[in-house]
């Protein structure tokens, strides 16, 4: 729980000498339930659920929380798609989410096994407690579907 001085504008006509004043007078403290704290993905949400349910928005993504190549986010192909604008969507609104800050630290494109991977670090700062420091941490998005056959060179012939 928090408490803030909160201030009230006061406009108040002047009979006597016909005008106005207008002015903000402190009025009790009120107490405020806000929950502060930084959070995380739901156990029983999925990232596409937790962000349209909280945003309505629907991104073209599926698999898991990113935390790993074998969690990782899946890139959905669709017609049009900005696949790296999606990415760092998804962190925008994520990080909102979560009441953290972040900055992008880099970004690397690699393959395992059959598959393409963009692994984007982020640094990351609490916004609601300026004593936890800034930490990193790395998200990993399945970008094999919007890559498709990018490997296969082209026969000019």
């Amino acid at each position: 729980m928090r408490q803030y001085w909160c201030h009230a504008i006061v406009v108040l006509s002047l009979w006597q000498g016909g005008g106005l004043w207008v002015g903000t007078v402190p009025i009790l403290k009120l107490q405020v339930f806000i929950d502060m704290r930084r959070k995380d993905i739901p156990a029983n949400q999925t990232i596409r659920e937790l962000l349209y349910d909280e945003f309505l928005i629907d991104l073209p993504i599926s698999g898991g929380s990113g935390k790993s190549i074998a969690d990782a986010i899946v890139l959905d192909v669709t017609n049009k798609n900005d696949y790296v604008g999606t990415e760092y969507l998804l962190l925008d609104l994520f990080c909102y989410y979560r009441k953290v800050e972040w900055k992008f630290r880099q970004q690397i494109l690699f393959s395992a096994g059959t598959r393409k991977y963009d692994c984007i670090q982020i640094a990351v700062s609490d916004l609601m407690d300026g004593d936890q420091g800034i930490w990193t941490e790395a998200y990993y998005f399945d970008v094999t579907q919007c890559l498709g056959n990018a490997d296969q060179t082209l026969d000019m012939k």
